[in-house]
């Protein structure tokens, strides 16, 4: 049987029983996913989270470059449309 599991009981222990840091330490976590979810519900439908520049448009990809299968006629992935 494995020990970890007594080892992190003890380390939780010991965090909720440090009084001085354990309110911050919850206050912060709570305070970040408040401030995310307010994030969330006003980032657009176009912007994604975690790429702030965001150079996608209809001929470009999320990174930058050309998508190998957009909207044009003849980009057609399966070979030309009739």
């Amino acid at each position: 049987m494995s020990a970890l599991p007594v080892r992190v009981a003890h380390a939780w222990a010991i965090v909720w029983l440090d009084l001085y840091q354990t309110p911050c330490l919850i206050t912060e976590g709570f305070t970040d996913g408040i401030k995310g979810m307010f994030r969330e519900i006003g980032r657009g439908k176009q912007e994604y989270p975690f790429n702030p520049l965001n150079p996608a448009t209809a001929t470009t990809n999320r990174l930058g470059r050309k998508k190998k299968y957009c909207n044009d006629k003849n980009s057609f992935r399966f070979g030309v449309t009739y």
